[in-house]
């Protein structure tokens, strides 16, 4: 047990930055339709987003529906995605992942990898670095991890608000 001149405990993401579970879905309406029925959530407008992700198998082009609940944090994201990606609902039903916002993203993908988190997706940018968001798997217990910039949150905010919510490739 710590005594009271031990450091305090860190992560690798800082829990205060946690701020959503990720959940793959075969069926997006039905969905939101049980959740709200069941729990009251109220959604985010869906978005469509069509994009090229970095994966262990190469760059394949990801196809995906998504919303958020507008309650929260934490919020529950819901997601239906393509075959053969991160976001496929045949091998990624129930919670898919946990969502941190990161103020570094490179050096926190890089400090989940380190620490055995394998890199799993992300958007690239033109010079090969993560943009907007990386996903990481831990192989032992099976749990992903979403790293999205922080850079991104007053647009996440102003999208469950009401406003558009833009791509992280649109920056």
């Amino acid at each position: 047990m710590p005594d009271s001149t031990s450091q305090p405990l860190t992560g690798l993401v800082p829990l205060d930055d946690f701020y959503h579970f990720g959940v793959v879905v075969t069926d997006l309406d039905a969905a939101m339709a049980e959740w709200t029925a069941i729990h009251g959530f109220e959604w985010g407008p869906v978005q469509n987003r069509e994009f090229m992700v970095r994966q262990p198998n190469g760059v394949v082009l990801a196809e995906f529906q998504f919303t958020y609940s507008i309650a929260g944090p934490p919020h529950i994201e819901l997601i239906t995605g393509t075959p053969g990606t991160v976001w496929d609902p045949a091998t990624a039903g129930g919670v898919h992942h946990l969502g941190y916002w990161s103020h570094d993203l490179l050096a926190d993908a890089q400090r989940l990898a380190d620490a055995g988190y394998e890199p799993l997706a992300s958007y690239e940018a033109s010079d090969g670095r993560p943009l907007g968001f990386t996903y990481h798997w831990l192989p032992t217990t099976g749990l992903r991890v979403e790293l999205v910039d922080a850079n991104r949150r007053q647009d996440f905010l102003n999208w469950l608000a009401g406003a558009d919510f833009p791509a992280a490739t649109d920056r």
